[in-house]
């Protein structure tokens, strides 16, 4: 739970990504991006090629599947209980 808590509150670096995603697209064989893809969470797209490209701000989030996986109610519930821990 403490990665996670971590992972929600650490604000999310494009330039940081990019770099993650360089180095994913840079590991020699399946089993070393499979394990830098664990450690980081970051896979290469072809988008990062647009310089323009920021795959933070850019991101989607596909409402159908974010109820389904119940990612909404579990982030509603988190806030919910940090509202009340501030009143």
């Amino acid at each position: 739970m403490e990665e996670y808590d971590e992972w929600m509150t650490r604000p999310a670096d494009p330039l940081l990504h990019r770099q993650y995603a360089q180095e994913w697209i840079q590991c020699s064989s399946k089993n070393t991006r499979d394990n830098h893809f664990k450690e980081h969470g970051v896979r290469w797209t072809e988008l990062l090629r647009l310089p323009y490209m920021d795959p933070i701000r850019f991101a989607v989030v596909d409402p159908m599947h974010c109820l389904f996986l119940l990612t909404l109610v579990a982030f509603l519930q988190r806030l919910q209980l940090e509202m009340a821990f501030l009143t």
